[in-house]
């Protein structure tokens, strides 16, 4: 967040030194293919970005009312062959993740090297890699998967939503499950016990 932060204080001050055709006695910012000047664009592609990692940090801990936040209300999520299948509207999403939340539990859920497209001042695309690893309740067996989510993006009240998610899995590989789920006050004892600091006298 820090980061981001910067980036945005960074593009801010751009702002004041973007400026081309100077020469002939004007003061404009350039338009990029997009249809928006380059650094109101950057400005853009950080707030996405923000909101990928925002998707990403509900994800990992499932908390699937954050994540809908984010949603537009039509929202279409859809996943390619070889287990194909495609949920409309963000309620029927919210549904879908939290049924299964009784089956498999996200160990570990990531996307990264995003490339990220303004196509004008409402809409835009991301392109991610995706590295997860899943634990399946019944079994405690692991899954991991690498594959590309493609979304599409539309900005509306001064922030952006997911509009359309399309997951395309390239490789999966059935891995051991974790040998222990550390979950709150009831869970085993860690393999880190013998690093714990010393207890105050």
């Amino acid at each position: 967040m820090r980061i981001q932060a910067a980036l945005r204080c960074l593009v801010t001050s751009l702002m004041t030194f973007d400026c081309t055709g100077c020469a002939h006695g004007g003061a404009h910012e350039t338009r990029s293919v997009s249809g928006v000047g380059p650094t109101a664009e950057l400005m853009e592609q950080v707030a996405i970005r923000e909101l990928l990692d925002r998707s990403s940090d509900a994800i990992n801990h499932q908390d699937w009312t954050a994540l809908m936040a984010m949603f537009t209300e039509d929202a279409v999520w859809e996943r390619r062959p070889p287990t194909a299948w495609r949920i409309e509207g963000r309620e029927a999403i919210r549904a879908f993740l939290a049924r299964n939340s009784d089956k498999v539990d996200v160990v570990s859920y990531t996307v990264s090297a995003t490339a990220i497209h303004v196509q004008g001042p409402e809409h835009a695309s991301a392109r991610s890699t995706l590295v997860e690893l899943l634990r399946f309740m019944d079994t405690g067996r692991g899954l991991r998967i690498i594959g590309t989510y493609t979304d599409e993006f539309v900005k509306k009240d001064g922030r952006w939503w997911f509009k359309h998610r399309t997951g395309h899995p390239r490789y999966e590989d059935e891995v051991p499950g974790p040998t222990r789920m550390l979950d709150g006050d009831a869970s085993p004892a860690s393999a880190t016990e013998s690093i714990r600091p010393p207890t105050p006298e």
